[in-house]
């Protein structure tokens, strides 16, 4: 076998190289940065507990067990989706009846309400002095931090000028997990973290505030983030339009914990069909360039998942190599429903947009010809589209190739029936039977046995 695979002593003998070195503790520091002290009196009440790590903390897992007792727990890691996100449906097929969730979190609401999670946000070294130093003047400021800062920021004497968004898991309202005071009290926002992704959805959730981020690695200094937002809301806006030309949607789930997910799925799926264009939903875990690669018949993603991961593709180095775009269930909306209007910033909740939320406008498809802006073509929208179908939509057509196929107009069908090349043709009856078998070609495609050396 090892012919054809790894030898297994070089697999079980490899030694992992990890790639985020941000985060180095001593052991003696395990109990303080991990709160083991907190953990054990919290499980105490729970038979049997699993314990989630983002992939960098996973070193520390056996400290961490070790010092929780006889108790029993599973460790979880390598998330089926993004790390801040607590996986209760993991937990829940280890039998567990409780979780201990490490690290970054999203602090998204639950859709699990009975289930017992405890944060363990993992504190983080900053030095609040050196901060405050470069927050003088009176200018009104929020600083907005990764949940690892919490003990040490809130602690901290600041500045009257200096506002928090402090980490919570109540209040509608949140933005990216965090409580915000009255948008119109500051004027300018500071980031002490290194999300990417959050630092986004805050950008394009307030384009008209400046935006500095706060290094606590090189504490020296604030850097500016966007020097223009308006850049950042334009590219999504191309997005938008993407989804206005686009004929065939793909759904991507992002999340299966979050409160609200599959009200959102249907939400989506329903305003998709009322518009005219085909729905498709995909399960395909943590998405990348490679793994939506293999749907080029999909025309646009729209993502379904926490607000701190909503716009993690934008975000990530690796943003241009996806064939086709991707987009938040708000900007689907603001594509299909011709109630909302555009008002130059963008919401990352899908939480918020379904009934009863704080941006919910009821939906109303978009009908009649339109210009698009990308490719400057007439466009069909809403029920119009569906007039230009073909009579026979649904039908089951006989091809050249002899294989049958739902052909309906725009549909996943049709794509495959523009194909150059569709799959290997079985010609059952056609092909010439031999009339004995004879032995095959042994060994790999790099030397066969019947070869010279």
């Amino acid at each position: 076998m090892d012919a054809f695979s790894t030898d297994p002593s070089k697999s079980l003998g490899k030694q992992i190289q990890f790639s985020d070195n941000s985060f180095s503790i001593s052991s003696d520091q395990v109990d303080k940065v991990f709160e083991t002290d907190r953990i054990c009196k919290w499980i105490s009440n729970f038979s049997k507990v699993s314990l989630q790590f983002p992939d960098h903390l996973l070193r520390y897992a056996p400290s961490i067990v070790s010092k929780l007792g006889p108790r029993k727990v599973h460790v979880l890691g390598d998330t089926s989706y993004s790390p801040c996100c607590v996986d209760v449906v993991a937990a829940q097929h280890l039998g567990a009846d409780a979780l201990v969730h490490f690290g970054e979190a999203c602090l998204s609401s639950e859709d699990r309400t009975d289930f017992p999670i405890l944060y363990v946000y993992t504190q983080l070294h900053l030095n609040p002095l050196s901060l405050n130093s470069l927050l003088e003047g009176d200018i009104p400021t929020l600083i907005v931090y990764d949940v690892g800062y919490s003990e040490v920021i809130s602690n901290a004497q600041f500045s009257s000028n200096i506002l928090l968004a402090k980490p919570s898991t109540e209040g509608k309202d949140r933005l990216g997990g965090r409580v915000f005071p009255p948008y119109h009290t500051f004027e300018r926002i500071v980031y002490c973290g290194t999300n990417s992704s959050f630092l986004l959805l805050i950008a394009l959730s307030l384009p008209d505030k400046q935006f500095f981020t706060y290094n606590p690695k090189a504490p020296d200094s604030l850097e500016t983030a966007y020097t223009k937002v308006s850049k950042l809301v334009m590219k999504r806006y191309v997005g938008i339009e993407k989804a206005k030309d686009a004929t065939r949607i793909g759904i991507l789930m992002g999340t299966l914990s979050t409160q609200g997910y599959l009200n959102s799925l249907d939400s989506l799926r329903s305003a998709i069909v009322k518009s005219g264009k085909r729905p498709y939903s995909f399960l395909v875990g943590k998405p990348n360039p490679a793994k939506l690669a293999n749907f080029p018949e999909i025309d646009i993603f729209v993502y379904i998942s926490c607000p701190q991961s909503v716009y993690a593709m934008a975000a990530e180095e690796t943003s241009k190599d996806y064939f086709q775009p991707v987009i938040s269930p708000f900007e689907l909306e603001m594509a299909l429903n011709n109630n909302r209007s555009w008002k130059g910033n963008l919401c990352g909740d899908f939480e918020k947009i379904l009934p009863g939320g704080s941006h919910f406008i009821p939906f109303e498809p978009k009908e009649g010809p339109d210009v698009s802006l990308l490719s400057g073509r007439i466009r069909l929208l809403g029920s119009e589209s569906n007039k230009q179908e073909t009579e026979v939509n649904g039908a089951l057509l006989e091809s050249e190739t002899r294989v049958s196929e739902l052909h309906r107009g725009g549909g996943g069908g049709s794509y495959l029936a523009s194909r150059t090349w569709r799959g290997l043709e079985q010609k059952l009856g056609e092909s010439e039977i031999p009339s004995e078998i004879v032995e095959g070609r042994k060994g790999i495609a790099s030397h066969y046995e019947d070869e010279p050396k």
